[in-house]
Protein backbone atom coordinates (compact mmCIF):
# COMPACT_ATOMS: atom_id res chain seq x y z
CA UNK A 1 0.00 0.00 0.00
CA UNK A 2 1.48 3.50 -0.66
CA UNK A 3 1.99 5.93 1.55
CA UNK A 4 -0.29 8.18 0.77
CA UNK A 5 -3.39 5.42 0.60
CA UNK A 6 -1.77 4.67 4.31
CA UNK A 7 -2.04 7.93 5.52
CA UNK A 8 -5.78 8.30 4.13
CA UNK A 9 -6.58 5.37 5.90
CA UNK A 10 -5.12 5.96 9.20
CA UNK A 11 -7.13 9.05 9.04
CA UNK A 12 -10.41 7.45 8.49
CA UNK A 13 -9.24 5.07 11.29
CA UNK A 14 -8.80 7.54 13.41
CA UNK A 15 -11.93 9.75 12.82
CA UNK A 16 -13.90 6.36 12.54
CA UNK A 17 -12.37 5.76 16.27
CA UNK A 18 -13.30 8.92 17.80
CA UNK A 19 -16.88 8.82 16.36
CA UNK A 20 -17.49 5.73 17.76
CA UNK A 21 -16.17 6.90 20.95
CA UNK A 22 -18.45 10.16 20.81
CA UNK A 23 -21.66 8.03 20.31
CA UNK A 24 -21.23 5.24 22.33
CA UNK A 25 -20.26 7.13 25.41
CA UNK A 26 -23.25 9.58 24.92
CA UNK A 27 -21.35 12.44 24.70
CA UNK A 28 -22.73 13.04 20.87
CA UNK A 29 -26.48 12.93 22.00
CA UNK A 30 -27.03 16.25 21.78
CA UNK A 31 -25.35 16.73 18.52
CA UNK A 32 -27.71 13.83 17.22
CA UNK A 33 -30.98 15.28 18.41
CA UNK A 34 -29.94 18.54 16.80
CA UNK A 35 -29.21 17.59 13.31
CA UNK A 36 -32.13 14.80 12.94
CA UNK A 37 -34.99 17.80 14.34
CA UNK A 38 -33.10 20.72 11.64
CA UNK A 39 -33.51 17.69 8.71
CA UNK A 40 -36.82 16.97 9.71
CA UNK A 41 -37.87 20.17 9.60
CA UNK A 42 -37.59 20.32 6.01
CA UNK A 43 -39.60 17.69 4.99
CA UNK A 44 -42.31 17.23 2.72
CA UNK A 45 -44.23 14.85 0.70
CA UNK A 46 -41.94 15.47 -2.22
CA UNK A 47 -38.71 15.80 -0.15
CA UNK A 48 -39.66 12.22 1.47
CA UNK A 49 -40.37 10.41 -1.71
CA UNK A 50 -37.14 11.70 -3.30
CA UNK A 51 -35.31 10.75 -0.19
CA UNK A 52 -36.76 7.30 -0.68
CA UNK A 53 -35.67 6.81 -4.29
CA UNK A 54 -32.18 7.43 -2.89
CA UNK A 55 -31.81 5.65 -0.25
CA UNK A 56 -32.87 2.74 -2.76
CA UNK A 57 -29.49 3.54 -4.71
CA UNK A 58 -27.93 2.45 -1.08
CA UNK A 59 -29.45 -1.56 -0.72
CA UNK A 60 -27.61 -4.16 -1.24
CA UNK A 61 -30.08 -5.05 -4.20
CA UNK A 62 -29.94 -2.41 -6.03
CA UNK A 63 -25.86 -2.07 -5.82
CA UNK A 64 -25.81 -6.19 -6.10
CA UNK A 65 -27.09 -5.71 -9.14
CA UNK A 66 -25.54 -2.79 -10.41
CA UNK A 67 -22.12 -4.29 -9.48
CA UNK A 68 -22.70 -7.50 -11.08
CA UNK A 69 -23.31 -5.69 -14.88
CA UNK A 70 -20.52 -3.63 -14.00
CA UNK A 71 -17.99 -6.32 -13.22
CA UNK A 72 -19.26 -7.93 -16.36
CA UNK A 73 -18.46 -4.81 -18.59
CA UNK A 74 -15.12 -4.80 -17.03
CA UNK A 75 -14.41 -8.19 -17.97
CA UNK A 76 -15.53 -8.11 -20.89
CA UNK A 77 -13.21 -5.03 -22.16
CA UNK A 78 -10.89 -7.65 -20.42
CA UNK A 79 -10.04 -5.93 -17.25
CA UNK A 80 -10.76 -8.82 -15.15
CA UNK A 81 -8.35 -7.52 -12.16
CA UNK A 82 -10.44 -3.99 -11.71
CA UNK A 83 -13.38 -6.33 -11.45
CA UNK A 84 -11.85 -8.44 -9.50
CA UNK A 85 -10.96 -5.26 -7.35
CA UNK A 86 -14.69 -3.41 -7.07
CA UNK A 87 -16.16 -6.99 -6.09
CA UNK A 88 -13.86 -7.98 -3.32
CA UNK A 89 -13.84 -3.88 -1.87
CA UNK A 90 -17.45 -4.19 -1.81
CA UNK A 91 -18.00 -7.76 -0.22
CA UNK A 92 -15.22 -6.60 2.46
CA UNK A 93 -17.27 -3.95 3.01
CA UNK A 94 -20.44 -5.72 3.61
CA UNK A 95 -18.71 -7.98 6.24
CA UNK A 96 -16.99 -5.26 7.87
CA UNK A 97 -20.41 -3.31 8.58
CA UNK A 98 -22.00 -6.97 9.90
CA UNK A 99 -19.22 -7.03 12.24
CA UNK A 100 -18.88 -3.68 13.77
CA UNK A 101 -23.13 -3.44 13.85
CA UNK A 102 -22.81 -6.45 16.29
CA UNK A 103 -19.79 -5.27 18.04
CA UNK A 104 -21.35 -2.20 18.98
CA UNK A 105 -25.20 -3.40 19.18
CA UNK A 106 -26.98 0.34 18.88
CA UNK A 107 -30.21 0.62 18.58
CA UNK A 108 -31.85 2.33 16.07
CA UNK A 109 -33.59 5.93 16.30
CA UNK A 110 -37.24 5.62 16.13
CA UNK A 111 -38.23 6.35 12.18
CA UNK A 112 -39.55 10.17 10.88
CA UNK A 113 -41.09 7.54 8.00
CA UNK A 114 -41.78 3.66 7.30
CA UNK A 115 -40.36 1.24 9.43
CA UNK A 116 -37.33 0.87 11.07
CA UNK A 117 -34.55 -1.58 9.47
CA UNK A 118 -34.25 -5.29 12.18
CA UNK A 119 -30.74 -4.49 12.08
CA UNK A 120 -28.46 -2.85 14.62
CA UNK A 121 -27.86 1.27 13.99
CA UNK A 122 -24.11 1.92 14.05
CA UNK A 123 -22.56 2.23 11.74
CA UNK A 124 -24.99 3.03 8.77
CA UNK A 125 -24.82 0.17 6.18
CA UNK A 126 -25.87 2.77 3.69
CA UNK A 127 -23.75 4.98 4.31
CA UNK A 128 -20.76 2.77 4.19
CA UNK A 129 -21.45 0.62 1.48
CA UNK A 130 -22.77 2.92 -0.71
CA UNK A 131 -19.31 5.46 -0.36
CA UNK A 132 -16.89 2.43 -0.91
CA UNK A 133 -18.90 1.19 -4.35
CA UNK A 134 -19.82 4.36 -6.06
CA UNK A 135 -16.86 5.72 -5.27
CA UNK A 136 -15.05 3.18 -6.03
CA UNK A 137 -16.83 2.49 -9.67
CA UNK A 138 -16.59 5.62 -10.79
CA UNK A 139 -12.44 5.96 -9.88
CA UNK A 140 -12.08 2.56 -11.88
CA UNK A 141 -14.42 3.71 -14.40
CA UNK A 142 -13.11 7.14 -15.49
CA UNK A 143 -10.45 9.74 -15.51
CA UNK A 144 -12.94 12.62 -15.00
CA UNK A 145 -13.26 14.31 -11.88
CA UNK A 146 -17.10 15.64 -12.55
CA UNK A 147 -17.90 11.82 -12.71
CA UNK A 148 -15.76 11.14 -9.28
CA UNK A 149 -17.01 13.71 -7.89
CA UNK A 150 -21.25 12.87 -8.78
CA UNK A 151 -20.02 9.35 -7.08
CA UNK A 152 -18.91 11.54 -3.86
CA UNK A 153 -22.43 13.49 -3.93
CA UNK A 154 -24.31 10.47 -4.43
CA UNK A 155 -23.06 8.64 -1.69
CA UNK A 156 -23.72 11.80 0.62
CA UNK A 157 -27.20 12.04 -0.52
CA UNK A 158 -27.98 8.24 0.18
CA UNK A 159 -26.55 9.04 3.88
CA UNK A 160 -28.49 12.19 3.98
CA UNK A 161 -31.58 10.20 3.19
CA UNK A 162 -31.23 7.59 5.88
CA UNK A 163 -31.02 10.58 8.46
CA UNK A 164 -34.27 12.39 6.77
CA UNK A 165 -36.02 8.85 6.93
CA UNK A 166 -35.36 8.53 10.36
CA UNK A 167 -33.93 5.38 10.00
CA UNK A 168 -29.81 6.21 11.46
CA UNK A 169 -28.61 8.39 13.78
CA UNK A 170 -26.37 11.09 12.47
CA UNK A 171 -23.28 9.64 14.09
CA UNK A 172 -24.26 6.34 12.04
CA UNK A 173 -23.91 8.08 8.88
CA UNK A 174 -21.02 9.60 9.81
CA UNK A 175 -19.22 6.66 11.27
CA UNK A 176 -20.15 4.74 8.04
CA UNK A 177 -18.14 7.15 5.84
CA UNK A 178 -15.22 7.03 8.23
CA UNK A 179 -15.06 3.38 7.86
CA UNK A 180 -15.74 3.77 3.88
CA UNK A 181 -13.01 5.24 3.51
CA UNK A 182 -10.47 2.67 5.59
CA UNK A 183 -12.21 0.09 2.88
CA UNK A 184 -11.41 2.42 -0.49
CA UNK A 185 -7.35 3.13 1.16
CA UNK A 186 -6.89 -0.54 1.57
CA UNK A 187 -8.26 -1.06 -2.31
CA UNK A 188 -5.97 1.57 -3.09
CA UNK A 189 -2.81 -0.69 -2.17
CA UNK A 190 -1.92 0.10 -6.01
CA UNK A 191 -2.22 2.27 -8.33
CA UNK A 192 -6.24 2.22 -9.02
CA UNK A 193 -6.80 1.14 -12.98
CA UNK A 194 -8.86 3.48 -14.19
CA UNK A 195 -10.54 3.69 -18.38
CA UNK A 196 -7.53 3.98 -21.28
CA UNK A 197 -8.27 8.16 -22.97
CA UNK A 198 -9.88 8.16 -25.64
Amino acid sequence: MNKRAAMIGAVGLLAFIAIAWLTMSGAAAGFDSTVRNAVHRWSSPLMTSLMKGLTITGTDVFIGILGLLSAWRLISLGRRADAIVLVVTFLAAEILMEILKLAFHRPRPIPFFGESPHSFSFPSGHALKSAVFYILLASIASRNRAVRSAAGILALLIGLSRIYLGVHYPTDVLGGYAAAVVCLAAASYRRMPVCPKE
